[in-house]
């Protein structure tokens, strides 16, 4: 893949990208698309199998974000065919996450497995705990950060969201009286579980947060506040609503007014057209929203 920038910052940018999403076979240096597997529609965390059931992915999460980061990259540097492999592999796996991690047309998981998603998926069978932690919250969160505006597919479906929410305080306490409890803060990752439920009630991911609770490695409280105020004042995520621009969101409040976001990372004005009829002028490396 040639890149169109200039400059050694440019340059060990695109050596970065190539490393972990090269889309050019035969290269000596770096793999087609290296962990990113086209027939699973996933990536693999685990490159050498070294496990009897073969590959694994933990953090699909973080997966969408390398992929979020290639497509805005792609957008800012006027490299489309960069931009549009990132928009192939983001969305491609989050195709793969509503099926195999999330199961959210109940198709994928045993109903003898008992859970309602998987927080681990590997080549042979799928799993609910992580590597390093039995604790409920980890094991739903992991699976949700970075929190970030690539993050909106995970309300996709706010019924299973506020299920899985609703479910943690009894999981919880259940794993505290196991006597597994292995020190971590009574409200370990609390952000990140308030910002997810967010994604399916505003109210209640606010209430959910506590401001001056603890804060996951990755996050900000002003992060999440930002998060959860806008989710609070637009509403949830409305997908039924495209446009002609990959960089857009458009979200719905309780009254069923829509407000619409669209970014420009462009050096020229563009004009940005919804699904619903709505159009937008947004200026150059600017965000506009609208309702």
């Amino acid at each position: 893949m040639t890149y169109r920038a200039t400059g050694q910052g440019f340059a060990l940018v695109g050596k970065i990208i190539a490393d972990i999403a090269t889309d050019e076979r035969g290269r000596a240096d770096f793999p087609f698309l290296r962990n990113f597997d086209p027939y699973e529609g996933h990536s693999w965390a685990s490159g050498d199998a070294a496990f009897d059931d073969g590959n694994n992915q933990e953090s699909s999460s973080e997966a969408v974000n390398a992929w979020a980061g290639l497509l805005l990259w792609g957008e800012a540097t006027g490299n489309r065919r960069l931009r549009d492999l990132g928009i192939y592999l983001y969305t491609s796996e989050i195709a793969s996450v509503n099926q195999y991690w999330l199961d959210l047309d109940r198709q994928v998981l045993d109903p003898e497995y008992g859970k309602p998603f998987a927080s681990t998926v590997f080549g042979g069978k799928y799993a609910c705990n992580t590597w390093w932690t039995q604790e409920p919250r980890q094991i739903l969160g992991i699976n949700m950060l970075p929190i970030t505006t690539a993050s909106t597919y995970l309300g996709a479906d706010p019924k299973h969201v506020r299920s899985l929410v609703d479910a943690l305080p009894a999981e919880v306490k259940a794993y505290r009286g196991r006597g597994l409890d292995d020190g971590t803060p009574a409200d370990i990752w609390q952000d990140v579980v308030a910002s997810y439920a967010a994604l399916a009630d505003p109210d209640l991911g606010m209430s959910l947060w506590n401001r001056k609770g603890s804060v996951e490695a990755g996050e900000t409280r002003s992060h999440t506040l930002h998060w959860l105020s806008s989710l609070k004042e637009m509403g949830t995520p409305d997908f039924s609503v495209t446009a002609d621009t990959p960089l857009y969101a458009v979200f719905k409040d309780t009254s069923d007014a829509r407000t619409y976001l669209a970014y420009n990372a462009r050096a020229e004005a563009i004009r940005v057209t919804f699904s619903t009829g709505k159009a937008v002028d947004v200026p150059p490396r600017s965000l506009v929203r609208t309702r």
